[in-house]
């Protein structure tokens, strides 16, 4: 399957899925499906730690193309952050509720799989909005797994990339550097921002995610440190 091209906007690319699934399934092909369920979810995932101005351009693209295609936005918030020393999980959701508004979900999930599966039985077809650099593995793995973990209609996997996303906001705090940590801080946020850093700060202290970022362990430290 060929990658997603890059634009020199902020651009949402459709991955064809019928590699992997039927799209036009005979009637005894799926199984049935409640006739309540809702039409379509377009979903994506974010560990908001905390939220950033790029994860508000991730919100806005994931609700302007539902409301294009008359779907429901769903934004989950990551339970288990890609990276040590982010703030605690339910602060990650408050701020990022505070911040984006009734799409982000009060259902945390450990990645997009529980993501999908918590929406099985409950909509017909799904669309998930992802990061350019995993959209590729997530149309594999969750247009696979479909009609095995799940069922859905349809499954349609969207590459997003935000070329504006120059950095990780966590790396401001890293750097001590608050004015442009406030500056890439969610709007809706930043009258907070000096208490959401202080939080950030304390938590990769306590980590010592932020003594391992400025001095690397070797690979024999770390295999010490694991026993």
């Amino acid at each position: 399957m060929a990658k997603p091209k890059k634009t020199p906007t902020t651009t949402i690319k459709k991955i064809n899925p019928s590699k992997y699934i039927e799209l036009n399934p005979t009637i005894n092909s799926k199984p049935h499906m409640s006739e309540g369920m809702r039409h379509t979810a377009v979903i994506s995932v974010g560990d908001f730690s905390p939220p950033s101005n790029a994860d508000g351009r991730l919100v806005e693209s994931v609700e302007k193309y539902a409301r294009v295609i008359k779907g429901d936005p769903l934004i989950f918030v990551s339970s288990q952050s890609m990276s040590e020393g982010y703030i605690e999980d339910q602060s990650r959701y408050q701020l990022a509720r505070k911040a984006f508004g009734e799409s982000i979900q009060s259902d945390m999930v450990a990645d997009i799989m529980e993501a999908v599966k918590s929406l099985n039985g409950r909509y017909k077809n799904l669309v998930v909005i992802a990061p350019s650099a995993v959209a590729e593995s997530y149309d594999h793995s969750i247009t696979n797994f479909n009609n095995r973990d799940y069922q859905f209609e349809s499954v349609e996997v969207i590459s997003y990339s935000d070329p504006a996303d120059q950095s990780d906001i966590i790396d401001y705090v890293i750097e001590d550097d608050f004015t442009s940590f406030k500056a890439n801080l969610a709007y809706k946020l930043r009258p907070m921002a000096e208490e959401i850093f202080k939080e950030s700060m304390k938590a990769m202290l306590a980590e010592g995610y932020l003594e391992e970022r400025i001095h690397p362990l070797t690979y024999a430290q770390r295999i010490q440190k694991a026993q």
